[in-house]
């Protein structure tokens, strides 16, 4: 027969709940890094436009207001201005950028000629 000094069941704690890993921090959007460029009229003129593209694999290029006679070309680090001759003022170059992500920003450089 069973006897009557029980040993009751003693209550299993709660399970602990497995920590989820820290999700690794989004990468930030696409940003132009640069606002500003200098140079002195008459004298040739580079500069390099930096951007941020975190995650994507590729980028389009728009630019709008370049001076004549600017040229740009672009690579993993940025977008080169070359200037063979510059002129005395401000100029306001309108860039977008779009990534494969479909990601896109504008934003302005302005490229400040002083008189020499």
């Amino acid at each position: 027969s069973v006897s009557g000094g029980g040993t009751g069941t003693t209550p299993s704690p709660a399970p602990t709940p497995t920590p989820k890993p820290t999700p690794a921090p989004a990468p930030s959007g696409l940003a132009l890094t640069t606002t500003a460029l200098n140079g002195v009229a008459g004298k040739s003129f580079s500069g390099t436009i930096g951007y941020s593209a975190p995650g994507a694999s590729a980028l389009a290029i728009s630019i709008s207001g370049a001076a004549s006679g600017m040229v740009f070309s672009a690579n993993s680090s940025g977008i080169t201005v070359g200037w063979a001759q510059p002129v005395a003022g401000k100029t306001n170059l309108v860039i977008t950028l779009m990534d494969n992500l479909g990601r896109t920003t504008t934003g302005t450089v302005v490229v400040t000629i002083s008189a020499n």
